[in-house]
């Protein structure tokens, strides 16, 4: 959470920030990592004042993280009208796991969130000790209950159902929330 936090205000953006004795940015991943796990790919939210485009945030984004991180994908929140964003994790559906074996041979896990962890899942198997685990995608949980993408979910808008979110960079109004 740090990293990202100095890395937006390194990169000139003004967050806005939570209400209450010790304030921090308005930034939400969809589900944190649980500590020994790697990951290739995250989704996180940012609520920001000066959003400028998506092709702006990524690069001025880019520059300001450090080696080994970057920002991949970003599209502007489409505001529900509603005072706040759905909460990223409220939408969390589960997510695909690689898993590389000692032998260095490799396969993928999806694992919804009402189900057992990756940890615990490969703890019952006995491989925990053995074998390495990698998040490679996070999934959002859709209208009917089956896993799609938090950019499907949260930055298609209501009358262009069809419309690609890299295509939608024009800038929002002032406060605006960023899906990175």
């Amino acid at each position: 959470m740090t990293v990202f936090e100095r890395a937006v205000a390194r990169a000139g953006y003004s967050a806005r920030f939570t209400e209450g004795f010790n304030p921090k940015p308005r930034l939400e991943f969809a589900n944190p990592l649980s500590l020994g796990l790697s990951s290739e790919e995250e989704v996180a939210g940012i609520d920001l004042h000066d959003f400028d485009s998506a092709e702006r945030y990524v690069g001025r984004m880019n520059v300001s993280l450090p080696e080994g991180l970057r920002v991949l994908r970003v599209a502007p929140v489409v505001d529900a009208g509603s005072a706040r964003r759905r909460s990223l994790m409220s939408l969390y559906w589960g997510a695909d796991f690689e898993v590389t074996d000692k032998d260095g041979r490799r396969s993928v896990m999806r694992l919804p969130a009402s189900g057992p962890s990756i940890r615990k899942t490969l703890q019952a198997e006995g491989t925990w000790e053995t074998h390495t685990a990698t998040r490679i995608s996070t999934w959002a949980t859709g209208r009917d209950l089956r896993p799609v993408g938090y950019f499907d979910v949260l930055c298609v808008s209501p009358e262009a159902d069809s419309a690609s979110p890299e295509a939608d960079s024009a800038s929002p109004e002032a406060d605006s929330s960023a899906l990175t």
